[in-house]
């Protein structure tokens, strides 16, 4: 009886080979074109094999062959990204040892300028600041007081014109 069945077993596989659709090439590379696409770490073989033997159905290739090799190529990938975060650390501290070293040296540029300038009084930077202030205005007072005899008398409308008193009474355009 055990027999009668694994004969039957058997026929019943070869009889599905048999009802398999064979593929032609070009659409078996097709489908091997999508299933790389979907799995790009399958090699060219392996999906040929799994499409071959899935009679061309493209989700149980795809789901035969991450089952085969989903945890080998999740450890790749671990390992990949685990390569590049340490490259990338690397990286950012040289990075970082150069921008300190380039920040010590200007700090030390600095403080040596610092120590060899030597600062003024605080008594006399201040008269120094009040006496250029006082000659500031007093440069600017004349112009200032020739200004405001010119404008004595000057009426604005709502034109932007003016009627001047040293113009002699021609409308002129403001200057403004």
């Amino acid at each position: 009886a055990a027999a009668a069945k694994a004969e039957e077993a058997a026929a019943a596989a070869e009889a599905e080979e048999a009802a398999a659709p064979v593929l032609s090439a070009s659409d078996l590379m097709a489908l091997m074109k999508q299933l790389r696409a979907e799995l790009p770490r399958a090699d060219l073989k392996a999906c040929k094999a799994a499409l071959e033997s899935t009679g061309g159905d493209l989700a149980a290739a795809s789901a035969a062959l991450t089952a085969e090799h989903g945890e080998a190529w999740a450890a790749a990938e671990a390992a990949d990204a685990a390569e590049i975060q340490a490259g990338t650390v690397k990286a950012m501290g040289m990075r970082d040892a150069k921008a300190q070293k380039k920040f010590a040296a200007e700090e030390a540029a600095s403080v040596e300028a610092a120590a060899e300038a030597p600062e003024p009084e605080p008594a006399v930077a201040e008269e120094v600041a009040v006496a250029e202030e006082e000659e500031a205005e007093e440069a600017v007072a004349p112009a200032v007081a020739s200004a405001e005899e010119e404008m004595v008398g000057v009426v604005a409308s709502t034109t932007d014109f003016v009627w001047p008193a040293a113009t002699g009474g021609v409308w002129d355009k403001a200057i403004v």
